[in-house]
């Protein structure tokens, strides 16, 4: 019986996942996921927008290079502050296609944001 939840949850899990990397495609982002047994960090050719936890009961774990602050009203509901810990500075779960899709915003926002301090280096 056991294993069948956890066959449930790393299906749950890759489902998101799958979710998260096609939403971010769809909004035009070139993302690399790199993996490791835990996570994948997130990267675009301007640098890391995030990281990305498998599943467990609370969805998949997701933080993002952007603030509460950067997120806005509209975007912050779900997200917490984590800016404590460093550059990703708002942690995330996502449990529903429409939670995902949260998420998909708040990375684009850390790209976007990314793509900006780089485009301004350069200047």
């Amino acid at each position: 019986m056991a294993k069948a939840a956890t066959s449930t949850t790393t299906e749950q899990s890759v489902d998101l996942i799958q979710l998260l990397l096609d939403g971010l495609k769809a909004e035009g982002l070139k993302v690399k996921a790199s993996w490791t047994p835990k996570y994948a960090r997130l990267t675009t050719a301007d640098g890391t927008i995030g990281y990305v936890w498998k599943a467990t009961r609370s969805g998949i774990k997701v933080k993002a290079a952007a603030t509460l602050k950067e997120l806005g009203t509209t975007l912050k509901k779900g997200w917490k502050d984590n800016s404590k810990e460093g550059a990703m500075a708002s942690v995330r779960f996502a449990t529903t296609e429409a939670e995902v899709a949260q998420v998909v915003a708040g990375l684009k926002l850390a790209a976007d944001k990314l793509a900006a301090k780089k485009a301004e280096a350069k200047s």
